[in-house]
């Protein structure tokens, strides 16, 4: 009789921390979703503005370059090429 009234206390101990773990973990469950999805937009967006912001970087970086590659073969004077005979 002792056996069978532990065994019900036990179960019913199990089932109830069951119930209420699961009770308090779905506000955290579903805030961490919304935090998940809104976050993740913004997230994108910022990288998306990083990736241009360097694109942008790197193309004013090759438009010096090559400005002053041009103005340095313009300087150049005329080299008549060498003629083999």
């Amino acid at each position: 009789m002792l056996k069978v009234l532990t065994r019900t206390r036990g179960t019913i101990f199990w089932t109830t921390t069951k119930i209420i773990m699961l009770i308090c973990c779905i506000p955290f469950i579903l805030t961490g979703i919304i935090f998940y999805f809104f976050g993740s937009e913004v997230i994108s967006n910022e990288v998306n503005k990083a990736h241009a912001m360097q694109l942008e970087q790197s193309i004013q970086q090759i438009d010096d370059y090559l400005s002053g590659l041009e103005k340095f073969v313009v300087g150049f004077p005329s080299i008549q090429p060498l003629m083999i005979h």
